[in-house]
């Protein structure tokens, strides 16, 4: 019998083990709600796609140095636009003057010859 009771004794231990097996891969197995956050995430996530997307836009924006550029560009209109002004001013208070002188002339050559 007692080698009756030695099989019954390490079937007992295999079952111990196999128990401890169980509750240790039952510990690192992912549960539904597990399942689901994972899911949820992964609904969540870009596809290449989308990268793609984002990636040919990020193509076409502007960068600090294109923007400073940009800023130089018209500051330096802005100055040619204000010399062009005092420029186009200039020259017509010159032709005022000289019609002015002009008109004046002609009144006083009328007036005293």
């Amino acid at each position: 019998m007692s080698g009756g009771s030695g099989d019954g004794g390490d079937y007992g231990e295999r079952l111990t083990r196999l128990e401890t097996k169980v509750e240790n891969m039952a510990e690192t197995m992912a549960t539904r709600e597990d399942l689901a956050r994972v899911e949820a995430k992964v609904e969540t996530m870009a596809t290449r796609e989308d990268l793609a997307r984002v990636e040919a836009k990020v193509e076409t924006m502007a960068t600090r140095e294109d923007l400073a550029k940009v800023q130089t560009s018209i500051a330096e209109i802005k100055t040619l636009i204000v010399q062009r002004e005092a420029s186009m001013l200039r020259w017509l208070l010159g032709i005022l003057i000289t019609t002015a002188a002009g008109m004046v002339t002609v009144l006083i050559r009328s007036l005293f010859f």
